[in-house]
């Protein structure tokens, strides 16, 4: 077995004492260097980037698969755990990805660029996506030059008894920051992104929208409405037989600096409506829309649009739709007249509570 240490403060990597070596082959091709004996000074420069450094000794352990589009390699690390590797083309024939799969079962995407310059290499390693923990506590990301998408899943000690909840935020930035991204060759990531995550991985359900959109605008975010889209949702898993029904119950989704929907969900039983219930979605959608979603007693949900609500329909928990009102009033005051489009009438002041929501005209007045 040889060893190579090329820089001082690239970890060691051994190669395997193996027959058929097509593998370095492909992998030589991948990372576009001349020999494919000088593959290991490149992985050492890979894993530099990953985090490994020069006390670490990675050890080629076993080649599962070789082929010019994917070649995936067991190493050992010192010894002691083994990570599962997947050097591939799935971004480009001119893009080496790299998939890394730790002791744990976290996996990690990356895109690397290899270079050499009179025997020396150096790589560029991009974050490009992970999953991250299992079941209930899993943590997705997945990046682009235009935006990212995290998803949260509500761990099981904070569902008990209650709907069990996955949140999501979907963000593109801008078209400028976007080309810039492509030009530089690196993907977007929000400002404070590893305390933005660390926030959001540890937030409470049921899920308070409203709280954690503040959360995310104090962390990441001045101004949302300088970005392609923000979209904060909520979906909710109500349970049925034979089956795991879902919706979308909360959303604030801003496009091109417009709020085009805004919605909460009512955990709990309401008694206003003729439904046997577990509590109420109310999304408003613009123009003066709601989209109303029943959370079944019985599991599953039951779902409908409307463009007016009046208390001659038993079936809608009028109670809940004025709570998300409020709510819509008290976080964004300056998108009601685009969200209610004349539904309603308010009062210049600041603070208003809403009198009548159902009459013919609705009115907002200052609290005395």
């Amino acid at each position: 077995m040889e060893q190579l240490r090329i820089k001082e403060e690239g970890p060691v990597v051994l190669s395997g004492s193996f027959v058929d070596k097509s593998y370095l082959y492909y992998l030589a091709d991948m990372m576009k260097i001349s020999d494919s004996k000088d593959v290991n000074n490149a992985l050492s420069q890979i894993f530099l980037r990953l985090g490994y450094t020069d006390k670490d000794t990675i050890r080629f352990k076993s080649v599962p698969k070789d082929a010019w589009d994917m070649v995936r390699i067991i190493f050992e690390v010192n010894g002691k755990e083994n990570i599962d590797v997947k050097f591939h083309r799935r971004y480009g024939k001119d893009v080496l990805g790299l998939s890394l799969t730790d002791s744990k079962g976290d996996n990690y995407g990356y895109q690397c660029r290899v270079s050499e310059n009179d025997g020396e290499f150096t790589a560029d390693v991009y974050l490009k996506g992970y999953h991250v923990g299992k079941d209930k506590n899993l943590v997705i990301c997945e990046r682009g030059f235009d935006g990212v998408n995290y998803v949260f899943f509500s761990a099981d000690d904070a569902t008990q008894g209650k709907l069990k909840q996955q949140l999501t935020l979907n963000v593109e930035c801008s078209v400028e920051e976007a080309f810039e991204n492509r030009d530089n060759g690196v993907y977007y990531s929000p400002r404070n992104e590893a305390q933005l995550i660390e926030y959001l991985r540890n937030i409470s359900y049921p899920v308070d929208l409203c709280s954690v959109y503040n959360g995310i605008c104090d962390i990441s975010f001045d101004d949302v409405s300088s970005l392609v889209e923000f979209n904060l949702n909520v979906v909710t898993e109500n349970k049925t037989k034979g089956f795991n029904d879902r919706e979308v119950t909360d959303q604030i989704l801003f496009k091109r600096g417009k709020l085009e929907r805004f919605g909460l969900l009512h955990e709990g039983k309401v008694e206003d409506c003729t439904m046997d219930n577990r509590g109420f979605s109310v999304i408003f959608i613009g123009n003066g829309y709601i989209e109303y979603k029943t959370v079944a007693a019985n599991g599953g949900f039951t779902s409908s649009e409307v463009d007016y609500v009046d208390c001659e329909r038993s079936a809608i928990s009028t109670s809940c739709v004025r709570e998300v009102a409020e709510k819509l009033i008290d976080m964004f005051p300056e998108r009601c007249d685009e969200m209610f489009k004349g539904r309603y009438q308010r009062d210049d002041a600041l603070s208003c509570e809403q009198i009548s929501m159902f009459d013919q005209e609705k009115v907002y007045k200052k609290k005395d």
